[in-house]
């Protein structure tokens, strides 16, 4: 997921558990998505479905 915050705002990522925490009461916009068949990502060897999306702050 892309996410476009305006210049000033917050976010933490946290790595470990593959998160990020963006401020209260924030409301985000997809402006865009896609969907990519037969991705190779799973640890099993099987392929998936990936759908990306692009996000931005709602004003």
């Amino acid at each position: 997921m892309a996410i476009s915050l305006p210049k000033g705002a917050h976010g933490l990522y946290v790595p470990e558990q593959e998160m990020i925490v963006l401020p209260r009461d924030l409301t985000l916009k997809c402006i865009g998505s896609a969907i990519f068949p037969d991705v190779m990502i799973a640890p099993d060897d099987r392929p998936r479905n990936l759908r990306i999306f692009a996000m931005e702050l709602k004003e």
